[in-house]
């Protein structure tokens, strides 16, 4: 009960006795207790909802995340609609009679740091579309953009700067590589069609690119003729990783145990 002298409703329990409780004088509801006592507290005159504790002050309110606002870049290299037709021609004066389909309405797109794989049976076109991605050969119909840029209408000097950074490592490596070549000057090659460098630091970048496809430095003075099949396919892959490009283009090529772990 309540004990006599104490108001009703002002009673508390011994073990509660010298909680904090309302001091007189305080308004409802703005006491706070020792542990929070010096805490921030929403100041007077600042309107309800704008309060910030101190650890939060001067950061911004209800900003937008810029990086979830910025718009998506563009992929590395898209192709749209991508049609090649072969003519057939015959006759004494060699009049086109019909063509042959290769490639019909392929459409795809790869990021930067993506593997695009093409599957198909031998003659689908997966080397015709690779050929035409590069610009070996001239695509029918279709569109090829490269970091958003079209390159398929480009011709000559103004597709040099992209060749750079699409390299290709072809099917047949020994019809790719030139016989009267050495290997060193295989690889060494595009390093010096596309970049301004000293012959010393050629060099060193010829020994790094065949230790890294697993060829010796030994082998270097050699001829194509004189590697094995999957030597020379290793040596195709360090031509095209010599110029440092964005993107290699690898048409259906065999590897051999060396190479496939590239």
């Amino acid at each position: 009960m309540s004990p006599p002298g104490r108001p009703k409703g002002e009673y508390r329990s011994a073990k509660h006795e010298g909680s904090p409780v309302s001091p007189p004088g305080r308004p409802k509801g703005e006491y706070r207790s020792a542990q929070h006592e010096g805490s921030p507290v929403s100041p007077p005159g600042r309107p309800k909802g704008e309060y910030r504790s101190a650890q939060h002050e001067g950061s911004p309110v209800n900003a937008v995340d810029q990086s979830m606002a910025a718009a998506p870049s563009p992929p590395l290299l898209q192709v749209g609609n991508l049609t090649k037709h072969y003519p057939m021609r015959g006759g004494v004066f060699g009049r086109t009679r019909g063509s042959v389909h290769a490639v019909d309405d392929v459409s795809f797109a790869i990021a930067e740091g993506e593997t695009l794989g093409l599957v198909g049976e031998s003659g689908c076109g997966k080397s015709t579309i690779g050929r035409s991605v590069l610009r070996l050969v001239e695509p029918t119909a279709g569109t090829i953009e490269w970091r958003g840029q079209r390159i398929d209408e480009l011709q000559g000097r103004a597709m040099r700067p992209y060749r750079r950074e699409l390299q290709a490592v072809f099917q047949d490596p020994y019809a790719s590589l030139n016989p009267r070549m050495r290997a060193a000057d295989i690889v060494a090659e595009p390093i010096r069609n596309f970049e301004d460098v000293s012959a010393s630091e050629i060099h060193d970048r010829v020994v790094s690119l065949f230790a890294k496809v697993g060829l010796r430095p030994d082998q270097m003075p050699r001829y194509p003729y004189e590697f094995s099949g999957g030597q020379r396919q290793r040596l195709g892959i360090a031509r095209a990783l010599a110029p440092r490009p964005k993107l290699i283009d690898a048409l259906p090529a065999p590897l051999d145990g060396a190479g496939r772990r590239l």
